[in-house]
């Protein structure tokens, strides 16, 4: 079954082709085009695990802060940083 039009701003042509079903999230179709998501989390951060009860940004701030002693100001800010990433993988991959 073929069908072309927009869905979120991007064409797609054939739901087959895109992997997707009736019923299913505009997003989830929107990342399954474009291969999933980009975030790469630095190698030295993917072992690691929250601790119970702690925020995806408090997750971040303490493996920048093991990694880059005192404060962990080499992890940087902003939305390249690695401290960044962390917390986008901390947040998609635990729910936190």
């Amino acid at each position: 079954m073929a069908c072309a039009g927009t869905v979120g701003g991007a064409y797609i042509v054939g739901q087959q082709a895109l992997g997707m079903y009736i019923g299913s999230k505009v997003g989830a179709t929107i990342l399954q085009a474009k291969g999933g998501r980009q975030n790469i989390v630095p190698s030295w951060a993917e072992g690691a695990r929250p601790l119970p009860g702690e925020s995806a940004s408090e997750f971040a701030d303490r493996l920048c802060t093991q990694q880059y002693p005192p404060n962990g100001a080499g992890c940087g800010q902003g939305p390249g940083s690695e401290r960044s990433k962390i917390r986008k993988w901390a947040r998609d991959k635990f729910g936190i």
